[in-house]
């Protein structure tokens, strides 16, 4: 159960999946994929529980909440298998989850900020949804780091876009018309292109560092055109062969510890993309 199939990250994670799971040698399986266009937790935990009828483990991209939480109990009273996928859950009865380690990737992305933006001032935060858990600790990664080694950077309080591209051109006009001063935005999560196109609208995109998450199309071009600082991207490959082996693991008893399950990222440059 992945995110709206607009998104170019979701739809290659689902390809990736597919090829992953056909070279699985533990099981035989085949793969059906539900995009849920809409963070509403009624139309997730729907979704979760119109899979369990049909499924033998499910792989899911949720924010965290009760009802979520709710639908995974009933899986797991159903001997259905849940994979927490990119975003933890707090589901107690998940049987893993696969993703990169959020903390740390926050921290890097205060590392890259605190060293490379021209100047002191205001950092912007646009954050997708306070109930994903991994934007979450995304965004307390980057604040912990800032906070030990820049602490004349002042940060904004997060804007909230719910991971959509219209609402985070919107969020991100308004952090750039009220900060004069920006000297950074930090984006913790889809919707790249919306940020861009609010960047070149105010004409501040050689003067703000801007830091998103995933090597997406949007990203690639505005790493090119010098709107787009780093990217912090995580491998859709890397996360679909650990899924892959994660659900035939919990399938066949033999679940993965955290190091097989915690997948990597790397930082593209406009000189490395």
């Amino acid at each position: 159960i992945l995110q709206k199939r607009s998104k170019w990250f979701y739809r290659t994670l689902a390809a990736e999946i597919e090829t992953a799971v056909a070279g699985l040698h533990e099981i035989r399986g085949t793969v059906e994929t539900t995009f849920v266009e809409s963070l509403s937790p009624d139309d997730l935990s729907r979704a979760l529980l119109d899979m369990q009828a049909r499924t033998d483990a499910v792989a899911l991209v949720s924010v965290d909440h009760p009802l979520i939480s709710d639908a995974i109990r009933e899986c797991a009273a159903s001997k259905v298998p849940v994979l927490s996928l990119l975003s933890p859950l707090s589901s107690t009865e998940v049987v893993g989850h696969v993703g990169i380690d959020g903390r740390k990737a926050g921290r890097t992305a205060g590392w890259a900020m605190s060293r490379l933006a021209g100047h002191p001032g205001v950092i912007g935060i646009l954050i997708g949804s306070h109930r994903y858990l991994g934007h979450e600790a995304m965004e307390i990664g980057f604040r912990s780091y800032m906070r030990e080694f820049a602490p004349d950077m002042r940060l904004g309080e997060p804007v909230v876009y719910l991971d959509d591209g219209a609402l985070a051109r919107e969020a991100a006009a308004e952090i750039l018309g009220g900060s004069p001063d920006l000297a950074g935005l930090y984006h913790c999560g889809g919707g790249v292109s919306g940020v861009v196109q609010a960047l070149e609208e105010a004409g501040r995109g050689s003067g703000v560092f801007y830091i998103c998450h995933e090597k997406s199309p949007a990203a690639v071009r505005g790493l090119v055109d010098g709107t787009v600082d780093l990217v912090i991207a995580n491998s859709p490959r890397e996360v679909a062969a650990r899924a892959a082996a994660a659900m035939a693991g919990a399938l066949t008893g033999q679940p993965l510890d955290r190091t097989e399950t915690v997948t990597g990222f790397r930082l593209v440059t406009p000189e490395n993309v």
